[in-house]
């Protein structure tokens, strides 16, 4: 495996810690703070693409 592909793969994983059922933290601010997945996804979605 060359080292950009395991740089990717460690990149699209740090990404995915944004969403909501990440962290069992993130899930109980989630109802505390009425948010929903989607603000969630407006946070995650744009270091995802920067990655790419």
């Amino acid at each position: 495996m060359s080292a950009q592909t395991v740089m990717m793969v460690v990149a699209m994983a740090a990404t995915s810690l944004v969403g909501s059922v990440s962290y069992p933290a993130n899930t109980l601010v989630m109802g505390l703070g009425k948010y929903r997945f989607a603000d969630y996804s407006k946070l995650a979605i744009p270091p995802t693409w920067a990655v790419f």
